[in-house]
């Protein structure tokens, strides 16, 4: 598994339990649906502030810090 894969798979898990749909984090992100599929799915890179961001949404939805970081979530590529 590429650490591509590896990242998206985390970023899916994590998204998932905080009962967050792709529809939601977008809009908590401002983008668009597709390009929170693309990123889901490793077709897009992901720039560190967009990164920090859907940090801090997941932190927001699930009133947790622990376990949701940029290292957490993206490991190296952070």
């Amino acid at each position: 598994m590429s650490m591509a894969e590896s990242t998206s798979n985390r970023l899916r898990d994590t998204i998932k339990g905080a009962g967050l749909k792709q529809k939601d984090l977008a809009a908590a992100l401002s983008v668009s649906e597709a390009t929170v599929s693309k990123i889901l799915n490793g077709q897009r890179d992901i720039s560190m502030t967009t990164a920090r961001s859907i940090v801090k949404v997941l932190r927001h939805r699930t009133g947790r810090r622990r376990g949701i970081s940029l290292d957490a979530l993206f490991g190296e590529a952070a």
